[in-house]
């Protein structure tokens, strides 16, 4: 469970409020390594290293978390446990019999199987769920750190993870965002390449608003409420030295005792969205921020649409929100954010 304390601004029961504040995530590992060399997790890579040393450095006092605030959490939490719940159950052969799985796919498969139980099996056809790997690596100026990733499933030697999200996300998002997915399924195949040995990997995006038809009326929106997406991950030599690259930072950001002297995060960090240029045909709607008569995603366009009006009208840029910085634990120290957002 987390170390941030919780509040309950809505006064939930506590029934609710007991399973909102209920984490089942495996924190701190029994089959952690037991030495004293650090452990950093695959999804603490993708951080950005200001955010995480920074973020390390706020008292659990200052940054309380409220009970609403992990809905969305217990909602994937939930999700994970049903699908465990459906691959362990004891109707699992006719489930998988009535969803047209192959009769020698039934019979042969094992999950979360053992090296040796395959090496005596050739037939067999392997499954892993929610494994935990170790793999060691040494930094650059000799400093060894353990990393350690904990994948959803991984079938066929493809590795998958689940997002429980809503359609707002599927559709606006960005390279950047898709660059980390990448690089966490890549790490997994990193820690584990024989377990894991597909080039690609797959995200299944459950969403909680998925409304059929949108589907149809709306530009992008995902075609059916569980939706894959499949990333190219990276090979195996770009990944580790993405991860060196990554510990090397975070080692020289440590020592640092302003959060002035730390890198910046960078604009691709910051889940943030593109600017918005709007073209207003009446110069006083635009004073009384009304509604524009076009918005463009770039400012040449407005330009031009500005043109193509006589030169009639004026255009305001509206900068792209900042998302990260609201989910950032950093957030009570940095003054970075102060440029996005204000209190």
């Amino acid at each position: 469970m987390t170390d941030r304390p919780l509040t309950n601004q809505a006064n939930l029961g506590l029934v609710m409020a007991a399973w909102l504040a209920h984490d089942t995530y495996d924190h701190d590992p029994v089959d952690a390594p037991q030495d004293d060399n650090p452990i950093v997790s695959a999804t603490t890579l993708l951080k950005p290293t200001k955010a995480l040393v920074l973020g390390h450095r706020v008292p659990p006092e200052d940054n309380a978390i409220d009970l609403q605030d992990l809905v969305a959490a217990r909602m994937g939490q939930s999700i994970h446990s049903g699908i465990e719940s459906a691959i362990f159950s004891d109707a699992r052969d006719q489930i998988l019999r009535k969803i047209g799985t192959a009769q020698h796919i039934i019979d042969n498969l094992v999950i979360n199987p053992k090296k040796k139980l395959l090496e005596q099996n050739p037939s067999a056809v392997p499954l892993y769920l929610e494994q935990r790997r170790f793999r060691m690596i040494t930094a650059t100026n000799g400093t060894k750190v353990w990393i350690s990733g904990q994948f959803d499933q991984v079938f066929a030697g493809r590795v998958e993870d689940n997002k429980t999200t809503s359609t707002y996300k599927w559709m606006k998002m960005d390279q950047s965002e898709k660059s980390d997915f990448a690089i966490q399924l890549s790490i997994y195949r990193w820690l584990d390449p024989e377990v894991i040995t597909s080039e690609v990997g797959i995200i299944n995006f459950i969403f909680k608003d998925w409304k059929r038809g949108e589907a149809s009326r709306i530009d992008n929106y995902p075609p059916f409420p569980v939706s894959e997406l499949p990333v190219q991950l990276m090979s195996l030599e770009e990944t580790e030295r993405f991860i060196i690259k990554k510990i090397d930072e975070i080692l020289a950001t440590v020592p640092m005792k302003h959060e002035s002297d730390m890198p910046r995060c960078k604009e691709e960090e910051l889940w943030k969205q593109p600017d918005v240029h709007k073209y207003y045909k009446n110069p006083e709607t635009a004073q009384k921020n009304g509604r524009a008569t076009k918005n463009f995603d770039s400012y040449p366009a407005a330009m031009q649409h500005k043109a193509k009006a006589g030169g009639v009208g004026v255009i305001k840029t509206f900068p792209g929100e900042v998302r990260r910085c609201s989910y950032c634990d950093a957030a009570p120290l940095c003054t970075q954010r102060l440029e996005y957002q204000t209190d």
